[in-house]
Parts: structure tokens; sequence; C-alpha cells
């Protein structure tokens, strides 16, 4: 079920934060993660440590691809109009490049879905966030394509230089010559 909310009726209220992020990928990431997660109320155990956009360098190699898995399974074109929208016109988050918002407190008129599937769990969403164009260059996109290219090297770099195919299919000769035809 989807929610509409007008801004001529009801009151704003911004529920968020100014915060720093390092300008690392890794830390821009986290900090996205850690955006949609507020957005969708989502406080497992397990993501806690994948939204700590602080302590980023404490992440291991294996966080960072669950990292990856999370970021994928929360990308902006499975949110967008739903749960986060696009600021186009730049006043609404101000100088920021995102803000959040209650439900209630939406510019204008605005469909808000009221639950998202999230992997295979239904997530109620209570607030609302607004974007400007750089936060997803800066905290999804551009972070994604580095952490991505680093992972494609390493897993490069760990291939042995042999590689053997476990299914090789053992092909007739087309002609068949015994020694003693000679």
């Amino acid at each position: 079920m989807a929610l509409i909310a007008n801004r001529n009726q009801i009151g704003i209220k911004s529920v968020g934060t100014t915060v720093h992020c390092a300008n690392v990928p890794r830390a821009k990431l986290m900090f996205y993660l850690d955006c949609i997660c507020t957005v969708l109320e989502l406080d497992d155990p397990d993501i806690n440590r994948l939204k700590d956009y602080d302590n980023y360098w404490r992440l291991s190699d294996e966080e960072e691809i669950q990292l990856l898995i999370y970021c994928a399974m929360l990308s902006p074109d499975k949110l967008i109009e739903k749960c986060i929208f696009f600021d186009k016109d730049g006043d609404i988050c101000g100088s920021g490049l995102n803000a959040f918002f209650e439900i209630s407190a939406v510019q204008n008129r605005v469909l808000v879905t009221e639950n998202i599937l999230v992997g295979n769990h239904q997530r109620h969403v209570k607030q609302i966030m607004y974007f400007k164009k750089d936060f997803l260059d800066d905290y999804y996109f551009t972070p994604w394509k580095t952490l991505q290219t680093r992972l494609d090297d390493a897993q490069r770099s760990t291939r042995p230089a042999i590689t053997y195919n476990q299914r090789s299919t053992i092909v007739p000769p087309t002609r068949y010559t015994s020694h003693s035809d000679t």
C-alpha cells in the first residue's frame, strides 16, 4: 500500500544530522548503506559493522564483499521513487547532498511506498530521504566501481598461472593411426 503526503497540509520536520565521511570509497559506500538502513530501519547486528563508516579501515576484505552484496540488494534503482527521492531543484537538501524527513514531512505530493521487500523480508518505511545527483555519484556509483575493480583485480591475482577445466571433454581423434601402419 502507498501513502500520499502533501507538505502544504503537514509541517516539515527534518530528522537528519550533518556528518563527516572520509573521502575513501569503502567509507562512502558504508555511508550509503547507513543512509538506506536509516530509511528502512534496518538495525541488524550483521549489518551494523558494515555501516560504521567512521571505522571503515576496520573492515576486512570479506566484510567488504558483504558490503558490496548489501549495497547491490539496496541499490538506488530499487529504491528511487519508493523511499528515496531526487531533489531536482536542490532546495530540499540545502547545502548537503541528502536530507532525511519523517514520512509526514514530505514536500509536494509524493507517493511513498509503505513497505519494501529487501531480500525475502518486508521492511516498513518510516522515513524518506531526498538526495542530489552528486550523492549517488559520490556515495554509491563511484565507490562501487572502485571496490568492484579492486575485488576483480584481487581475484585475478590469486588465480593460478595455469588453470585446468574441471569438465574437460575428451574429443576422439578424427583419424586413428597405429604405429604398425608406418
